[in-house]
C-alpha cells in the first residue's frame, strides 16, 4: 500500500488530470497554476509576498510573461509604498518633537500614511484579481519599468 502524495492522490494512479489546467509550477512537490502564483504575488502582506515573488521570478514555465511581470510589479509597488511609509514615519518622528507644530505635522503625516495604505491595498487587490483572470493589471508610471525588469 502506498501513501498518497502531496496532491492527496495515490502515486500509482496514472490519471494526469492535474497537469491539464495549463502552465503548472511545482513548489515543494505541490503543483500550482502559473496565474494563481501570479495572483498570490499581489497579496498585500509585505513580508509574506516576498516568497511567492521570488518563486515566480525563478520559475520555468512556457508562457511566463504574466508571472514575471506580476512578480516584478508587485515588488516595485510594495517597495515604493514601504519607502513612502518610512519617510512619512521619519518626518513624523523628527517634526513631532516640535511643541506646537509637531502634533499638526504628525496628524497630517499619519493621515497621508493612511491614504497610502488604502491605495496600496486597492492596487494589490486589483492586481490580484487581474492576475487571477490571466490579465496584466498595469499600474501607471510603474508598469514600463516592470516590463524592463521582467525581461530575461
Amino acid at each position: 500500500m502506498n501513501l498518497p502524495g502531496p496532491s492527496g492522490r495515490d502515486p500509482d494512479d496514472n490519471d494526469n488530470s492535474l497537469n491539464t489546467l495549463g502552465n503548472q509550477i511545482n513548489v515543494l512537490g505541490y503543483s500550482i497554476e502559473a496565474k494563481m502564483l501570479a495572483a498570490i504575488c499581489y497579496l498585500p502582506l509585505f513580508p509574506v509576498m516576498l516568497v511567492p515573488c521570488f518563486i515566480a521570478l525563478n520559475a520555468k514555465v512556457d508562457d511566463d510573461d504574466l508571472l514575471r511581470f506580476s512578480a516584478v510589479q508587485s515588488l516595485m509597488v510594495t517597495g515604493i509604498f514601504v519607502i513612502a511609509g518610512m519617510v512619512l514615519g521619519g518626518i513624523t518622528g523628527v517634526l513631532g518633537a516640535i511643541p506646537l507644530l509637531g502634533p499638526l505635522v504628525g496628524g497630517i503625516c499619519n493621515l497621508v500614511n493612511l491614504v497610502l495604505l488604502l491605495a496600496y491595498i486597492f492596487i494589490s487587490l486589483k492586481g490580484l484579481a487581474g492576475a487571477y483572470r490571466g490579465n496584466q493589471f498595469r499600474v501607471p508610471f510603474i508598469a514600463p519599468y516592470a516590463d524592463q525588469f521582467a525581461k530575461r
